[in-house]
């Protein structure tokens, strides 16, 4: 892969990859070091990718196996997570911040299914090819994932 066409994947997709990593992770610094991380290792991969989708998949997996890896990490354990000030323009302060708190408690997979399916707009079918799971699985988990977020935002 040449700087140039790098460039351009960056360009398209950089956005992307740091919505995934912030999903995963919470943390706008270490999202920085997830998306510069995510992008290096596509330059030092030597793989031919058919089309977009192709390519945009496996940035996919790849910054949710390297977010996976900080979350797991023991220094992440062992750190105070705070909520960030992120506001949105759509939903009042308060309820940004109780959503963004029940997505937190959920499992990373179903955080992931769910992002995927209702930031992302991917079908069940497309992100079964992404992650490399079956269909049941993605419903199953998406199913789970939204009931727990009701539950964590009844808590609330």
């Amino acid at each position: 892969m040449t700087k140039e066409e790098l460039e351009e994947v960056m360009r398209l997709y950089k956005d992307l990859v740091y919505r995934l990593a912030y999903n995963n992770t919470c943390d706008s610094s270490v999202c920085d070091d997830i998306v510069q991380e995510t992008f290096l290792a596509l330059y030092k991969c030597n793989k031919e990718f058919e089309d977009n989708e192709k390519l945009k998949a496996w940035l996919i997996r790849v910054v949710i196996n390297k977010a996976r890896n900080y979350t797991g990490s023991w220094w992440n354990k062992k750190r105070n997570d705070e909520l960030s000030d992120i506001a949105s323009p759509e939903i009042d302060r308060d309820s940004f911040i109780a959503l963004r708190a029940a997505l937190k408690k959920l499992k990373p997979d179903y955080r992931n299914i769910i992002f995927l399916h209702y930031y992302l707009g991917y079908s069940v079918n497309e992100i079964s090819r992404i992650l490399g799971i079956t269909v049941t699985s993605v419903t199953t988990r998406l199913h789970r994932g939204r009931n727990c977020l009701k539950e964590y935002l009844k808590e609330d």
